[in-house]
């Protein structure tokens, strides 16, 4: 019975294939902290800051910058990464 049941799973999909395909899309966060924690521990702030996190990407390749300021509107740091 369970074997059956395995069996029928595959065609039981009531989605197609290419509609669940995303080619691009485009996210964004933002928080705010009260002691500045970096990833980098170096480039730790000590203070309160804002960071705005953005992802955007296209198929294989993706590109997310890590935007971080001071709650007085001083630019903090800029951290890009990309995959």
């Amino acid at each position: 019975m369970i074997v059956l049941l395995l069996l029928m799973s595959q065609y039981a999909l009531s989605q197609k294939l290419d509609s669940l395909k995303r080619t691009r899309y485009f996210s964004g966060a933002i928080s705010v902290t009260n002691n500045g924690i970096s990833i980098i521990p170096s480039f730790s702030l000590g203070k309160p800051a804002a960071i705005f996190i953005f992802s955007m990407a296209k198929r294989k390749f993706s590109f997310e910058p890590d935007i971080r300021f001071s709650l007085k509107g001083k630019p903090w740091s800029f951290v890009f990464w990309s995959r």
